[in-house]
């Protein structure tokens, strides 16, 4: 709905990711592109455009809401949720087969780069957390996300996962996820990809884009991941490469 902001932070993540381009100081291409996302959005302000819905009263009305909730189940709204189970396994069936062979895909990435992971206990694990985050009223399920190889070669290890697994869950239940919103737009965040995806259904807790219509968000999210996996192939070549030629085409690559 905002171009004007979308497509210039999808630029921004794209130069990065395919094009090389190195910002200042190193600063992550997602940052850039928040940071840009915000000067658009804001500054549109002072033109009358308003693009990207943000005010000072929104922001204003956030912090009011400022401070901590303890998350409580919502038994009540799931299992009343049930008189409509055939209009919704209509699109909950294909998109429960979606995320299996998604999910296996992954962990074949992830064996790709060097590290094998039991199928039977991620899908476990994956459902388990799904079915808990329902519970307690999370319409967004868990995934098991894209990009092991190239969080890897970044310096990733468990502790990033949890790290950023924890940090959702802080956002969360002290209300801060409301402020992000009427801070950051919207438009920016389906542009990016790789800040934050990889935490979000991780926490089994709404991602700050929480608001979002679930339906664009998976469209949004089937074409991320599909750019996603494609990375991974190519570096999965390259690793296979590196052995073969004794780290010859690394170093041509440039490490």
């Amino acid at each position: 709905m905002t171009p004007q902001i979308g497509l210039v932070c999808f630029a921004i993540i794209l130069a990065s990711w395919f094009g090389g381009v190195k910002y200042y100081k190193g600063i992550p291409a997602g940052l850039v592109a928040i940071a840009v996302g915000m000067i658009i959005a804001w500054g549109s302000n002072l033109f009358g455009l308003g693009l990207g819905g943000l005010s000072v009263k929104g922001v204003g009305d956030a912090f009011a809401s400022f401070g901590f909730s303890v998350p409580i189940p919502a038994f009540g709204e799931v299992f009343s949720g049930f008189e409509f189970l055939g209009i919704i396994l209509v699109t909950a069936i294909p998109f429960g087969i979606y995320d299996l062979v998604e999910a296996m895909d992954n962990v074949e990435s992830a064996e790709a780069a060097g590290d094998e992971y039991p199928t039977t206990r991620v899908l476990t694990a994956d459902g388990v957390v799904s079915l808990i985050g329902c519970l307690m009223g999370n319409p967004f399920i868990n995934a098991v996300y894209i990009g092991h190889p190239g969080w890897k070669a970044m310096g990733g290890r468990i502790g990033y996962s949890a790290a950023t697994g924890i940090m959702v869950i802080v956002l969360s239940w002290f209300g801060i996820i409301s402020v992000l919103l009427a801070l950051v737009p919207v438009g920016r965040d389906l542009a990016d990809p790789a800040l934050h995806r990889h935490a979000d259904w991780r926490a089994g807790v709404p991602d700050h884009a929480g608001q979002a219509c679930a339906s664009d968000r998976a469209c949004a999210y089937a074409a991320s991941r599909r750019v996603g996996q494609a990375a991974d192939r190519h570096h999965a070549r390259l690793d296979h490469q590196c052995r073969a030629e004794g780290g010859r085409t690394c170093r041509r690559q440039g490490g």
